[in-house]
């Protein structure tokens, strides 16, 4: 584990001069420098580096604390190809980075009390003890896909080596990756592709994932999920699938492949249009609709979700390097490439609730300024941050004698604060926390999310015309 306050100054992996004059690269020179190929050396010693912990076993996790960049864009593939854990903040005492590390060292339960049920009477304690102090940790994972012959490939997306190795036995191909470490928050996702292999007159396909790994108390643990694919002719209409279709898994999917494509060095206008092409091509296939008439569109309610989450997504660090630092859009690439669908999907559409005086229940919100209200609370969640802003009646209420006294506006604070803590003390890493007033100067980060440059029924109005062209 590296805890770094500052970039590499020499060496093979210097990432900046040590002289304090120079200034440490931005998007536009490392652009610059691809095109260039004079950044070649830096990049292949850290993925010499990664290859070499991967082969070995061993994750490398990162932790920053700097006001200024570290050098987490070039270290990255240390932190992806071997499994190992990225962390960032401001400072080394701040708040949500040492609750993010207390929960990364959180011991495993499960093992305790399977460990202690299964010891004598007089080995309990120790063996109790023992168990008690292990890792919620795994090492040295061996992470296998078992297929039938129809599957030509399959790539990782996220911790490990994507292409991994393939091996064949009878009808079964079986490709596996090594990961140095995996932990109770990774998920894997895998883009299989389809081949040309017949297998007969089948009217199914199965599939086995299977993960092995040595546990932090020193058992070696298996995982196994086995899936049963109906085979349908290639004729069948793509809706008919509809029932099936997972749309969030699938926009989580959409994001880790565009996190895939940015860092193999398409430009942001490549993943823009790549984006759109795919979005419009999935539109043509799941919607009904008449030709040339953009207002015959009709969403399924199975897909109903996929043109918001991919109106955030163009907006978001996964495709866009303008206003955030280079460190900042790797460790928020190396975020949605590792966590669950859930934590992907909030990091690229955040959710907005909000509370009044007088109403017992929250209300979600969409991302639109008309959502801000003097006499309204609002409670951002971005995944990484937890904004809690109130309205400027609010505000003055809350500040004055008579407010201290109101019982409907104690409850909407109780209300919101709950939601609030709650939200903060169930993910990791831990999100930093504000409480603001609208005006003020955080209600900034509030303000630039509801505050989109293409309106979403704008976007949505001209991909109903490009589905019906």
């Amino acid at each position: 584990m590296l805890f770094t306050g500052g970039p590499s100054v020499g060496g093979a992996g210097a990432i900046v001069g040590a002289d304090l004059s120079e200034q440490i690269r931005s998007h536009t020179e490392i652009a610059a420098k691809k095109d260039a190929g004079s950044s070649k050396g830096v990049t292949a010693h850290y993925h010499g580096l990664a290859g070499r912990a991967a082969e070995r076993g061993y994750a490398i996790d990162v932790v920053c604390a700097s006001l200024e960049e570290t050098g987490l864009t070039e270290m990255r593939p240390c932190v992806q190809r071997s499994g190992g854990v990225a962390l960032m903040a401001e400072t080394f005492g701040a708040p949500h980075l040492r609750a993010s590390l207390q929960r990364f060292f959180a011991r495993d339960a499960s093992a305790s009390s399977s460990s202690s049920s299964s010891s004598s009477s007089s080995s309990s304690s120790s063996s109790s003890s023992s168990s008690s102090s292990s890792l919620s940790l795994g090492y040295r994972c061996l992470l296998e896909l078992r297929t039938s012959k129809e599957c030509a490939g399959a790539t990782l997306l996220g911790g490990g080596d994507g292409d991994g190795a393939i091996t064949e036995a009878g009808d079964v191909r079986t490709f596996s990756w090594a990961i140095g470490a995996v932990d109770t928050h990774y998920t894997a996702g895998l883009q299989l592709k389809r081949g040309t292999d017949d297998i007969g007159q089948s009217d199914a396909s199965f599939m086995q994932l299977s993960a092995t790994y040595r546990h932090a108390s020193g058992g070696t643990r298996m995982r196994v999920s086995t899936l049963r694919v109906p085979r349908l002719p290639r004729a069948t209409p793509t809706r008919h699938l509809l029932p099936a279709f997972d749309q969030l898994a699938a926009a989580a999917m959409a994001v880790r492949i565009a996190v895939d494509q940015a860092e193999g060095g398409a430009t942001t206008a490549d993943l823009l249009a790549g984006i759109d092409r795919a979005l419009i091509k999935s539109m043509k296939s799941l919607c009904d609709y008449r030709k040339g008439d953009p207002a015959s569109v009709v969403l399924p309610p199975h897909a109903a979700q996929l043109p918001g989450v991919v109106f955030h997504l163009r907006r978001s660090p996964a495709v866009r390097t303008a206003g955030a630092s280079p460190d900042e859009t790797a460790y928020f690439r190396q975020l949605v490439a590792s966590l669950s669908v859930f934590a992907t999907l909030v990091l690229v559409q955040p959710t907005l609730t909000g509370f009044e005086r007088g109403r017992p229940q929250p209300a979600r919100l969409t991302l639109d300024a008309s959502a801000m209200s003097p006499d309204r609370s609002l409670l951002l969640d971005t995944y990484l941050k937890l904004i809690l802003c109130h309205g400027a009646n609010i505000a003055n209420m809350r500040r004055s004698p008579d407010g201290q006294a109101d019982g409907q506006l104690a409850a909407l604070d109780e209300s919101a604060t709950r939601e609030r803590d709650k939200l903060a003390s169930e993910r990791f890493p831990a999100p930093e926390v504000f409480e603001c007033e609208q005006y003020s100067s955080k209600a900034r980060y509030l303000v630039q999310k509801l505050n989109p440059d293409v309106p979403f029924l704008a976007f949505l109005q001209g991909l109903y015309k490009a589905v019906v062209s």
